[in-house]
Formats: structure tokens, sequence, C-alpha cells
């Protein structure tokens, strides 16, 4: 069985990627495109077909790993903490759009922050008790420390997750705050916004194409749009 980082040797037919043309209908040669496939096919029988590298990859060890436990909901949780989703059955799939949780099973930008943000609270209770146990409360900054680890956590989780497009939006845009913070400069939300878009345009030309990338931006910019509206005012000085 094939596993995910090994590399093949194969004798295939491949072909230009193609969908009908029907306007209603999903754009297959569209999302192609967008996620860089340029020629469809298939294998050939032929014994020259072998494995050239038998190593898998560390997100395949962490799935052999958890399979190992033989868990009773393996296949919930394969698929919310690494995105794999092939041993979700049809039966899960309905839940899943009946309930409209489809979306926390695609890695993403939240399960980035969540680890994040995990990683934070962990670090900075560590980093607390470094200091206490060397009675120098300020023997290092707790904040921006616990800041910087999280970042290479969630970096680890981005990575583990395989760097999907959403992925790599969170963690470029999580770059720039984390870089505003260290520069100890103030960019506003529209600066980091704009920055990111233009980043990952330049990283990834072809999210311009994708639906997420637009949808990512514009639910960024509303919130940002909703807490500016909401802020309390300022108490003018009298």
């Amino acid at each position: 069985l094939l596993k995910q980082g090994q590399a093949v040797r194969l004798v295939v037919k491949i072909k230009r990627p193609h969908g009908f043309a029907n306007q209603h209908g999903f754009h297959v040669e569209k999302w192609l495109f967008e996620n860089n496939v340029i020629a469809t096919g298939y294998v050939k029988p032929h014994p020259d077909n072998h494995l050239i590298r038998f190593t898998p990859s560390v997100r395949q060890y962490a799935l052999d790993k958890i399979q190992a436990y033989q868990l009773q909901n393996e296949s919930w949780v394969l698929a919310l903490a690494l995105g794999f989703r092939s041993g979700l059955s049809s039966e899960n799939w309905d839940l899943l759009q009946r309930t409209g949780t489809a979306h926390l099973i695609a890695i993403s930008g939240l399960h980035v922050g969540l680890v994040a943000v995990s990683a934070y609270s962990v670090f900075t209770i560590l980093f607390f008790l470094f200091n206490v146990s060397l009675h120098r409360q300020n023997n290092i900054n707790q904040h921006r420390s616990a800041l910087i680890m999280s970042w290479f956590a969630a970096l680890g989780y981005a990575w583990l997750a395989g760097f999907s497009v959403s992925t790599v939006r969170a963690m470029f845009m999580f770059s720039l705050v984390l870089l505003s913070h260290t520069l100890l400069t103030h960019w506003h939300v529209r600066r980091l916004i704009l920055l990111g878009m233009a980043g990952l345009i330049i990283i990834s030309p072809l999210s311009i194409f994708s639906l997420g990338y637009w949808l990512s931006f514009s639910a960024v910019s509303f919130i940002a749009f909703l807490v500016w509206y909401l802020h309390p005012l300022s108490p003018h000085p009298s």
C-alpha cells in the first residue's frame, strides 16, 4: 500500500486537463489549474513500476501511530487533527452536511489559530514557572517568548497538515503580526490585510483563483470593521 511521502516510478498515460463545457457545472479545469495539476491520466501495468523512496512522511507516521491505538472514533480524530478524511463514511459526510460543520475537518486558519493559542498558553505558564524558579520575575520576556514559540508550534502543525493553501494563508498572517510585534511597530489592520493579500499572491499566484482566498480576507476585513464600528468611543477630555 502506497503511503504519503513515498516516491514511485511509474509508467503512465497522461493527457491535458479538460472538463465539460457546462457553465453551470463545476469548473474542473479551473480547479486543476488552482492546484497546479498540469495533467491527468492513469497508471499502466508495467514491470518498471516500483518504489524509489520507501520512507513515509512525518504526517504518515502520525497517521500510523493514531491508527495503531484503534480508537473508537478514529476516523473523526484523524479528520479533525490531521485533515485525513478518507476514513469518513458516507453517513459521516451526511451528518457534516446536515449540521453545517464540514468546514471543521478542512484544516484551515481556525485549526492553526487554535494550535497557536494553545501553545502560547502552555509556554506562558512554562516561562512563568521558569522565572519563578529563578526568583526573578523579569528574567525573560514571557509574552514575547511564548509568542515566538507559538509561531513554531503553528508552523509545525501547518507542516504536519501538508501546508494547504488555508494553512499557508494563516501562517503568513500570523508571521506579519509577529513581525510587527517584534519590531515594536504598529501596523494598521488595513495594512496587514493588504500585505497579506500581496504576499500570498507572490507566494502562490494561483491562489487568486480560489474562492477561499477572497472569502478569508473578506471575513477578516468584515470582523475588523465590526471591531472598529462597535468599539466604544473614547471620552473627550474636559
